[in-house]
């Protein structure tokens, strides 16, 4: 893995009206939904189906340079807890420890501001259980986090995934007491 080198990018903690900003101001021309997984511009930006709450503590954790957006971690509070939603990074640069960056920026954020609460996070997809997962353990041990986490949700392939798919499920289930954390 060749690392992309954090002084070729930045982080920035956005509310949902700055990421909305910086999109109109820098990436007009630029289709995101096409080179990150998951966002959706209406389900990201569009306020009318939020709750204020839900406005209040949503922060995207947007790695960017000139060119592109490289990577987003979403972040809210969903009815009572906190949790990631997703992260994601652009599929021209995975393998480069862009994802690593986005969860120390977010995990010393979750730390310096919700220092006793509980982080939740969405199921992962196949390849976030294998390479996200150890990454967010390590980190949230480091940060002294709590970590509530859901099992394998997406992108899974029943033919070649199964065996994972069961031992992350017990995996959770021995974690959390029961078969889903939420």
């Amino acid at each position: 893995m060749k690392k992309f080198s954090e002084n070729q990018y930045k982080i920035e903690i956005l509310t949902i009206d700055e990421f909305s900003n910086l999109i109109q101001d820098k990436f007009r021309e630029y289709n995101i939904k096409d080179k990150i997984k998951y966002f959706d511009y209406n389900d990201d930006l569009s306020k009318v189906f939020m709750s204020d709450d839900f406005v209040k503590y949503c922060k995207f954790f947007v790695a960017y340079n000139n060119k592109d957006i490289i990577g987003i971690l979403k972040f809210g509070k969903f009815y009572k807890d906190y949790s990631i939603s997703y992260l994601s990074v652009n599929s021209d640069y995975q393998n480069k420890g862009i994802v690593k960056d986005l969860l120390k920026k977010f995990l010393k954020y979750f730390k310096d501001n919700y220092n006793n609460e509980i982080l939740n996070l969405s199921g992962y997809t196949v390849s976030g259980w294998k390479y996200l997962r150890p990454e967010i353990l390590q980190l949230s041990k480091k940060y002294h986090i709590k970590l509530k986490e859901g099992y394998i949700e997406y992108d899974i392939n029943w033919k070649t995934d199964k065996e994972i798919y069961d031992k992350a499920e017990e995996e959770i289930e021995k974690l959390y007491g029961k078969k889903y954390a939420y």
